[in-house]
């Protein structure tokens, strides 16, 4: 029993540290005004219309709600501190994405969202 929990503590840790340096990663990149002009030129190029169709067998996602987010990201990563805004910005796509939709849907979304990242 004991082995067990500890098991779980120290998953759980790992994970929770994992996240600590991606934010940490994540904040430094969006601090660098550099790299943020870039990611936005290389988004430009990104023919996000193919990607849809491309992925469409795996997740049927309304195509106003891909262009959206699309939009949303670009305008993001154009503010002026966008690290500060990144968790608001996160909770705004979920919530646009799930907006009328139940557990199910929620679950689907996350699955989507794996495949595309």
């Amino acid at each position: 029993m004991k082995t067990s929990a500890v098991s779980s503590l120290s998953h759980m840790l790992r994970r929770y540290t994992s996240l600590n340096h991606l934010s940490t990663a994540a904040c430094a990149v969006l601090k660098n005004q550099q790299q943020v002009l870039q990611m936005i030129n290389d988004l430009n190029k990104v023919d996000f219309k193919n990607v849809q169709e491309q992925a469409s067998w795996v997740c049927q996602c309304d195509e106003d709600i891909v262009h959206q987010i699309e939009s949303s990201f670009k305008a993001f990563l154009s503010d002026q501190c966008p690290y500060d805004r990144w968790a608001y910005w996160c909770e705004e796509v979920l919530n646009m994405s799930l907006l009328n939709h139940n557990i199910t849907t929620a679950k689907q979304f996350f699955f989507k969202w794996e495949f595309y990242r």
